[in-house]
């Protein structure tokens, strides 16, 4: 029972100097710790997100850099222009309410995209593709995506028919050597 207690206290002193600090005691989101560095954490998240954007393959009239580039370099702006972790939620929140440590999540997941659709855009069989799909700036990521996978099945289809003909080809080479 004591040490229930000790760690009781232990836990209320600690959210007594988070408060003191500025910080809240948690995020109220399981999983997702509270960020004492927020601010910085956020500006450098933001920063590696526009960077890989800018380096990656993805061309910059594709609606999905134009979105993540709008997206991020607004972010970028506003935790640099607000000094308090408080001041930038409020301001993130205007497009919805959002914590600090989200943004952070939501930018490593962005760069982890980003990284992904770089490789895809340096696929020659992607690039045709889309270029054949899609009138510039209005297709979704989505919409590539399933064109992408018909492609996939229509090639599937084209060899194993290829391969049936081969050995239909084959049978009958075989059927007229034998008297």
């Amino acid at each position: 029972m004591q040490s229930l207690a000790r760690r009781a206290v232990r836990v209320v002193a600690g959210t007594v100097q988070q408060h003191r600090r500025g910080l809240k005691a948690t995020t109220g989101i399981v999983g997702l710790p509270v960020e004492p560095e927020g601010r910085t954490v956020l500006i450098d998240a933001c920063r590696k997100v526009l960077r890989t954007l800018k380096a990656s393959n993805i061309p910059e009239d594709d609606s999905y850099y134009q979105d993540v580039w709008t997206i991020y370099h607004q972010r970028l702006e506003v935790a640099l222009n607000e000094e308090t972790i408080e001041g930038i939620e409020n301001a993130l929140s205007s497009a919805g309410n959002i914590q600090i440590e989200q943004a952070i999540d939501r930018a490593r997941k962005e760069l982890m995209l980003v990284e992904a659709l770089n490789e895809k855009f340096q696929d020659p069989k992607f690039l045709e593709l889309i270029s054949t799909v899609r009138e510039p700036r209005k297709a979704s990521l989505r919409t590539i995506g399933q064109a992408y996978a018909e492609r996939q099945a229509e090639l599937k289809a084209i060899a194993d028919a290829e391969a049936q003909a081969a050995a239909e080809a084959a049978a009958a080479a075989e059927a007229a050597k034998q008297p």
